[in-house]
């Protein structure tokens, strides 16, 4: 009996080592044990681990028998295996709280670090912060791991994952825009830093170019004469192209706040361009001005027209002149040089084209100028070209011609007064009209020819008082002499009127048979005189 007991009492102790999986639950601390957890173990494959490890011990107390006879004892554990499975069902539904609170965690963690990592970004500041970058990435990376681990395990539970589910995949898509955004930024700035070692090259070159440009400016930009327009037009043009040249690299390579002053270099370099362009430009228009009209004859040359292009050209060299220009363009005052030549033997040219110019004169002026003015009775200054006219150099003696002028157009004035004066007196004539009476003619206009004749003779003796009236005395004295004539001759016809009239008055008054054949014959003569209308 003692032996069946002890081989009972074996065989109970080897039945309870079945429950050995169990021993756990009844030896540890539950409270401890979850704390551990939710405060301490970070390892999510080891959480779920043991999540699986408790579901093998929930899997072996439910598989346990309850009651089972063990020779003749009954060994009844379903009490025991009930509180167990308690256990086990209770921390079950811990460790899935504390998986949904790991989810949380690991999403609002995510989050926040995309945030932060998106500000970064947008900075554009992110040279030196890869290594932060990566290892933020890194540990979204892993989150995100963790978590669809721990949403797998939350499936399975048949617990609701959908917008765990869903907010898992937005931080994944962000997590993976993020990091394609920052590897371009990277690119970006690596691209940035071989532009900015370019540009340090570039730089160099264009400071060379540019000191270059201003010396060369200095040294050899045509500012005088002594250069021909096409050659000075083709270097103005060469220094514009070296500048541009120099701008395009400047905004090519973004250098335009590197180069110390270079705005100031640039404006300067092109307002000394433009003053030499526009001063060429107009030495340009001068040149052609003057190939245009050298070669026309004296007496073909259309004086308004020169006149005209002369006050363009003058107005184009006054204004270049009134600006504020650089000192060594000595190529203006040539120009204004040349422009005053040709205007002081323009202006002679003008004055020899008059018509108050006769061949005295001309011999004043051939006297004067130490040339013959004609050659075989003919004017030769009207042969020349206006090259060759020019050439005679008759502007230095400009005062002397211009005296010879004066008094030219003084005796043209006197000459003029005379031709209108006797037209006048042509003009305005004898009038008369026959009396109704006796036929006789009577003079109408008298008082006007006398007031007429009474105002050449004034004025004639005013010329007489001027050096213009020498040329033409001879012909001042004749008009006098025949004014004074006509003046006797117009009291004679005043006294034959009279006379005629008081014949014919008497003759019928006293209807006197008169012969008056001679008398009519007298009138007759007296009669053609008046219609010659010869006074002077």
């Amino acid at each position: 009996m003692q032996i069946e007991v002890e081989k009972s009492y074996v065989n109970v102790q080897k039945y309870l080592t079945t429950l050995n999986p169990l021993r756990d639950f009844w030896t540890l601390e539950p409270d401890n044990v979850l704390d551990f957890y939710k405060e301490e173990c970070t390892d999510v494959d080891s959480f779920l681990k043991d999540l699986t490890k408790l579901k093998s011990v929930t899997n072996v107390a439910s598989g346990v028998f309850k009651k089972k006879w063990v020779n003749f004892f009954l060994v009844d554990a379903a009490n025991f295996l009930k509180e167990v499975l308690g256990y086990c069902q209770g921390w079950e539904r811990e460790f899935i709280g504390i998986l949904c609170t790991l989810v949380e965690v690991n999403t609002d963690e995510s989050q926040s670090l995309l945030a932060d990592l998106s500000a970064l970004i947008s900075t554009g500041e992110i040279q030196g912060k890869e290594d932060y970058m990566d290892e933020v990435l890194l540990k979204i990376e892993e989150n995100i791991i963790d978590t669809k681990k721990v949403l797998h395990i939350l499936e399975q539970n048949k617990i609701d994952i959908a917008l765990a589910k869903e907010a898992t995949q937005d931080i994944e898509n962000e997590q993976m825009t993020l990091k394609k955004d920052k590897n371009q930024i990277l690119l970006q700035q690596r691209d940035a830093n071989l532009k900015s070692m370019e540009q340090m090259k570039q730089l160099k070159v264009i400071n060379k170019a540019l000191d270059d440009l201003i010396i060369s400016y200095k040294v050899q930009a045509p500012y005088t004469s002594s250069w021909k327009s096409e050659e000075a037009q083709v270097e103005i043009k060469s220094f514009i192209a070296k500048l541009d040249g120099i701008k395009e690299g400047v905004l090519e390579y973004d250098l335009t706040d590197s180069i110390d002053g270079f705005g100031d270099k640039v404006e300067e370099l092109e307002l000394n361009f433009k003053d030499l362009q526009d001063i060429w430009d107009i030495v340009t228009e001068w040149e052609a001005f003057e190939k245009k009209v050298n070669v026309e004859k004296i007496q073909d040359v259309n004086v308004q027209e020169i006149i005209s292009d002369m006050n363009v050209l003058k107005e184009n060299i006054n204004k270049f002149c009134q600006r504020s220009f650089d000192a060594r363009i000595e190529i203006h005052l040539t120009l204004q040089n040349k422009l005053n030549v040709f205007d002081s033997n323009f202006s002679l040219l003008e004055d020899f084209k008059s018509q108050a110019i006769k061949t005295r004169h001309w011999h004043f002026i051939s006297k004067v100028c130490g040339f013959d003015a004609f050659k075989d009775d003919e004017l030769v200054i009207n042969s020349l070209t206006l090259e060759e006219f020019i050439g005679l150099g008759l502007d230095k003696q400009s005062s002397e011609i211009k005296t010879i002028i004066a008094k030219a157009q003084d005796e043209f004035t006197v000459e003029e007064h005379l031709n209108t004066t006797t037209k006048s007196l042509h003009e305005l004539g004898f009038m008369y009209r026959k009396s109704t009476r006796s036929g006789i003619p009577v003079i109408t206009n008298d008082e006007a020819l006398q007031e007429l004749i009474h105002d050449i003779q004034k004025s004639i003796s005013n010329f007489k008082e001027s050096e213009a009236s020498e040329p033409f005395r001879a012909q001042i004295d004749a008009l006098e002499l025949k004014l004074v004539e006509t003046n006797k001759k117009i009291d004679i016809i005043k006294k034959v009127e009279s006379i005629f009239g008081i014949v014919s008055e008497v003759s019928t008054s006293y209807s006197l048979d008169l012969q008056l054949g001679k008398f009519q014959q007298v009138i007759d003569i007296f009669y053609s005189y008046l219609e010659s209308k010869d006074f002077y």
